[in-house]
């Protein structure tokens, strides 16, 4: 187990893709934009999120013929890889971690909840984490989280160790 500064040290500036499960059972995938917005299970079971990545981004078929969402309409298009899109089309939500958010009216809450991400693309017709393989359930059952990736274009973590 990593102590929190080496935690740290080992996240901060380096760009990590992970993958998540939400509260509903919708696969989700981040970004952390080279900051320490990780949480502190996806570092520890790095070997696992390795999995995860393989078999979502190369074994799991596309789901969906439909166009995807961008969210919010089409406003982050730009900042959409093609490999986000390839995901969403999968059935899998995409997000990015926020490096400064204010809400709607301009307040900032960034310094109360420091670890956001906004979603980028999402699925018309996402996959459910019963539909997959019971060995990816198995897998994924260590990376559940309290957040509802269907219907939030963000997402936080209370902290590094907001784990369901």
């Amino acid at each position: 187990m990593l102590s929190k500064s080496d935690y740290i040290d080992y996240i901060a500036g380096y760009e990590i893709p992970w993958w998540g499960v939400d509260k509903n059972g919708y696969i989700f995938h981040c970004l952390s934009a080279g900051t320490t917005h990780v949480p502190k299970v996806i570092v520890d079971q790095n070997e696992a999120q390795s999995l995860a990545g393989e078999y979502f981004s190369g074994i799991l078929e596309v789901s969906t013929k439909s166009t995807i969402l961008f969210s919010p309409a089409n406003f982050f298009f730009d900042f959409v890889s093609e490999y986000e899109i390839l995901l969403a089309t999968k059935g899998i939500f995409c997000f990015d971690a926020v490096l400064n958010y204010c809400d709607p009216q301009g307040h900032e809450v960034f310094e109360k909840y420091p670890y956001w991400y906004k979603k980028l693309a999402a699925p018309v017709e996402p996959i459910h984490i019963d539909s997959l393989d019971k060995r990816v359930q198995i897998l994924m059952s260590y990376f559940r989280f309290d957040v509802d990736v269907k219907n939030n274009d963000y997402i936080f973590f209370k902290s590094l160790l907001d784990v369901l």
